[in-house]
């Protein structure tokens, strides 16, 4: 490690709304999934108000069972996300750059 770059850890609450379509018997439905995410990144501060970092989440939205009488079936899901970020930051005076204030 070195004074400018950061190693970190995040995690909490995790949601997602599902809408799904069968269209042979036009049928769709909608559920909303509560769960958790933890991951953790890397952060480096190249110069003085610039950074770049990099970030991997993993996301358990959990098990979702759906018996639909319409279409005689049973669907069941598992929901879990993989998701990685890379991004550019900035932590300079946006007010004062753009707008010129005080």
């Amino acid at each position: 490690m070195t004074p400018d770059t950061l190693f970190y850890a995040t995690g909490g609450a995790a949601y997602a709304r599902e809408k799904f379509t069968f269209a042979p018997v036009a049928m769709s439905t909608r559920a909303d999934h509560l769960g958790w995410t933890i991951g953790g990144g890397v952060e480096y501060k190249f110069a003085p108000e610039w950074s770049l970092k990099a970030e991997y989440l993993y996301a358990d939205l959990g098990t979702f069972k759906d018996n639909t009488p319409v279409a005689a079936f049973t669907r069941n899901s598992d929901i879990t996300l993989n998701t990685v970020r890379v991004g550019l930051n900035y932590s300079g005076p946006v007010i004062e750059r753009f707008f010129g204030g005080r």
